[in-house]
């Protein structure tokens, strides 16, 4: 008995070394700009703009932070060169559904930095939007969380034995695929691409926790804003935006705990409206209703 509590208490304590090594990376610092800049989308949202349309409108607006997303976040001018920036647009519109919502202004500072991360990092590695029904890119999800893992670790000024860690775990989660033909792949293979059939193995996903409660203090921030990432994804909400990879009610209430539950309630719930910007507010407060009534079940579930 003494044996085992000695080595927790040491896991514990080594773990914290390992965080404290770490620093949490201030978003507003490396992008001073990319939040003001994202105040203007008020403008779109008053008038139904087609996305293209709106790019070629506003291509100076687009210009003007792109050298300072890719000073800080090299990985964004892949992203920009897919569907015609589309995937930046998106990303774009989702901090505006960030920073408009109410529960953004209950946030405390360093919640909101955390954000600010989770939603510039949430779909940095995803190769194509979806076309409803159709899921495209099923895992980006854990790509994009991979990715951030280093990314994260390498700003925050981690130690040589973190980063070393930060890519053993991130080739793991890239390991994490499985190849999945889908119903909705099989009726549209025609206008779908391949990467469409790659699936997460959620099976994985405890694995991948532990490990990151190893690296990173459960609660941290990086250990909070890398299991956002990459679970965006997982939890089944809308039915209109179901995806090949949720998570079952007995694995929320594993993996997930409240905290994490009320932060993802906000982040998918902003990441979901970001498509929803030019519709009704109507619509909206009806799929609002739907995220209430069904994260008020998932919360009974969690810890």
């Amino acid at each position: 008995m003494i044996s085992n509590l000695f080595k927790r208490s040491l896991s514990t304590l080594v773990c914290s070394l390992r965080c404290s090594s770490s620093t949490v990376p201030s978003f507003e610092r490396l992008f001073p700009n990319l939040l003001p800049h994202v105040s203007t989308f008020e403008k779109a949202v008053q008038v139904s703009i087609p996305q293209e349309e709106y790019l070629k409108q506003n291509s100076t607006f687009h210009d003007e932070i792109e050298h300072e997303i890719i000073a800080g976040l090299p990985e964004w001018r892949n992203l920009e060169r897919m569907n015609n920036r589309t995937i930046c647009y998106h990303i774009l519109r989702v901090f505006y559904c960030l920073l408009s919502s109410s529960e953004y202004g209950k946030l405390s500072d360093e919640e909101r930095n955390m954000f600010h991360w989770v939603t510039l990092l949430h779909d940095i590695k995803k190769r194509g939007m979806p076309l409803l029904p159709i899921p495209k890119d099923p895992f980006h999800a854990y790509a994009s969380g991979a990715y951030a893992l280093q990314y994260l670790a390498h700003i925050s000024a981690a130690d040589s034995s973190t980063l070393q860690q930060a890519q053993l775990l991130s080739n793991k989660i890239m390991k994490a695929k499985i190849v999945k033909p889908t119903e909705f792949y099989r009726l549209y293979d025609d206008i779908t691409d391949t990467y469409s059939l790659e699936c997460i193995d959620l099976s994985k996903l405890g694995e991948i926790f532990d490990d990151l409660d190893s690296l990173f203090a459960p609660g941290s921030f990086h250990n909070t804003a890398l299991k956002m990432i990459i679970t965006h994804q997982c939890v089944p909400t809308l039915k209109k935006f179901r995806t090949n990879n949720q998570l079952s009610k007995e694995e929320i209430s594993k993996y997930l705990n409240k905290n994490l539950l009320r932060y993802l309630k906000l982040f998918i719930m902003c990441d979901s409206n970001s498509y929803l910007l030019n519709r009704c507010r109507h619509l909206r407060e009806v799929h609002k209703k739907e995220f209430d009534s069904v994260f008020e079940k998932y919360e009974l579930l969690c810890k």
